[in-house]
């Protein structure tokens, strides 16, 4: 038996590498792709650096609070559902 603040999920372990019926290998290539995905600069990135880099920091930065009050728009709507 382990103790100590993470053994609640080692007693989660089985045999042959799988956590709860899930393939740790599987899990850890996802879990390297979803990383990727998250640390690739998407067009809203882009967006804010291009205003950035022409109309200086005030202009980045309005540029960040657009796109974030765009994001929020889309947040209340996708709870808001159908």
């Amino acid at each position: 038996m382990v103790a100590g603040p993470t053994a609640w999920w080692l007693g989660w372990l089985r045999v042959a590498g799988r956590l709860s019926g899930v393939n740790l290998a599987l899990l850890a290539s996802f879990l390297a792709a979803v990383l990727l995905i998250q640390l690739t600069p998407g067009p809203g990135m882009l967006f804010i650096v291009a205003n950035g880099i022409t109309g200086g920091a005030r202009a980045g930065v309005v540029a960040a609070f657009g796109a974030a009050a765009g994001m929020v728009v889309h947040t209340v709507a996708a709870a808001l559902g159908p």
